[in-house]
C-alpha cells in the first residue's frame, strides 16, 4: 500500500485558539478556523489511537488518551491547534514532527481529555 492510501482514512478541521477580552476585561478562549490565517484548515489522514484512557491524577475522574495524526500534508499544526474528526472527536495537538528529508510523512502528537463525571 501507498502513504496517500494509507493516509486517506479520514479528514479533519483544524482550528486555532484565539484569545479575547470580555467587558468585564477577562479572556474569552475559543478555537476557530480564522485563527490560523493562511494556514491550512483541512487535513486528511490517519489517527492512531497510542493508549486507553488514563486518570490525568490519582483520584481524579478525568481521562486523556494519547494518539497520533499521520498525514502526507504539511498540517502545519503546534500547541495553539486543535483537530476535529469527522465524528466530532476533538484533539488536541501536542507536537508535530516531519519524518523524512523528502517532506513524506508528517506525525501531529495530540491528546484527548475527557471529564469523569459520575
Amino acid at each position: 500500500m501507498s502513504l496517500a492510501s494509507l493516509c486517506s482514512d479520514q479528514v479533519a478541521t483544524i482550528k486555532r485558539v484565539v484569545v479575547t477580552q470580555d467587558t468585564a476585561m477577562g479572556q474569552v478562549r475559543s478555537y476557530t478556523t480564522a485563527g490560523r490565517g493562511a494556514l491550512p484548515v483541512t487535513t486528511t489522514g490517519r489517527l492512531q489511537q497510542m493508549s486507553d484512557f488514563k486518570r490525568i491524577a490519582y483520584k481524579n475522574k478525568d481521562e486523556e488518551v494519547d494518539a497520533v495524526w499521520y498525514s502526507i500534508t504539511d498540517p502545519q499544526c503546534d500547541h495553539r491547534d486543535q483537530i476535529i474528526l469527522s465524528n466530532g472527536d476533538i484533539y488536541f495537538c501536542q507536537s508535530q514532527k516531519d519524518f523524512d528529508i523528502q517532506h513524506r510523512l508528517y506525525k501531529v502528537e495530540l491528546k484527548k481529555y475527557q471529564l469523569g463525571v459520575q
